[in-house]
This record gives C-alpha cells, structure tokens and sequence, in this order.
C-alpha cells in the first residue's frame, strides 16, 4: 500500500490577471489543490530553495506551472 500526500500547485506568472486567471481556470475544473501564486523567478528560487533554518521544511509534493518570461530571473534559470 502507497501513501499519497496532497501536491500543491506552485503558479509563477508576473501578469497578476494571468495568475487570476489559471487560478480561476483551475478552480472551474473542481481542482481543490492548495495554490501558491509567486510573481517572479526569485521569489520561486526561495519557494523552492528556502535559506537554512532550525526546523527543516516538510516536503511537499507540488506541480509548477512557470513562465518563462519572467523579467529579471526568468523561468529557464528557475529550471
């Protein structure tokens, strides 16, 4: 027997009426998924990569759906 953990959706788009709109998109599509909606590469880099601390984050499952776009740290340097 597997156990299955909750994957969050990781939304990195700078455009704040994009964002909107997978998320709304998603939600119409009954996808009940926690959401973490970042508007830019670095802010997915600390997401993704937090600084050392005393208490090691859970690992989380997550799917991330990206622009590559991004102005200064853009999504290809993200991947």
């Amino acid at each position: 027997m597997h156990c299955t953990l909750p994957v969050t959706i990781v939304i990195v788009e700078d455009d704040p009426g994009h964002a909107r709109l997978i998320e709304w998109s998603l939600q119409r599509a009954h996808i009940t998924n926690e959401m973490v909606i970042l508007r830019y590469g670095k802010e997915a880099l600390a997401y993704l990569f937090p600084e050392p601390c005393i208490e090691e984050p859970p690992h989380v499952p997550y799917l991330m759906l990206l622009d590559l776009g991004l102005p200064l740290v853009d999504g290809y340097t993200v991947l």
